[in-house]
């Protein structure tokens, strides 16, 4: 009988046991502060809560040209692990999070680039460095 990695967890982990140790930062984005952390744990919200692996769409980014379609991809898997990294902080739906964001922000180059560094700057902690590509878009 095969078990998933959800049901592993959820029998065999406290998954909030997870986010010990974990890295936490803050940004301002359009006025507002939002306390952000990633852990182990952040790697599996992402999955249980999009379907994808979190890695995989950092690494997608990179391989974007200036298609409207890969821009819009880009910025839907930054705003997901933007999500992600806020969740422990919130109880808000993905939905519920997004509705707190004007069209404006897509405009505004400095706060998407704040964002990108930011992310970018959680997930350094390997050699390969797979938050760089984040950082360049």
């Amino acid at each position: 009988m095969m078990i998933t990695m959800q049901r592993f967890y959820q029998q065999n982990l406290n998954c909030q046991q997870l986010w010990v140790n974990a890295m936490e930062k803050q940004i301002d984005i359009v006025g507002k502060t939002y306390r952000l952390k990633s852990s182990l744990y952040s790697i599996i919200s992402y999955k249980n809560t999009f379907g994808t692996e979190l890695f995989s769409d950092i690494t997608g980014i990179e391989k974007v040209g200036k298609n409207s379609d890969d821009v819009s991809n880009v910025i839907n898997t930054i705003f997901r692990i933007f999500y992600i990294l806020h969740k422990p902080f919130t109880n808000q739906s993905y939905d519920d999070f997004l509705n707190e964001f004007d069209f404006d922000i897509l405009a505004n180059q400095e706060e998407l680039t704040k964002l990108s560094e930011v992310i970018a700057e959680v997930f350094k902690t390997s050699k390969n460095d797979p938050g760089r590509s984040i950082e360049k878009r």
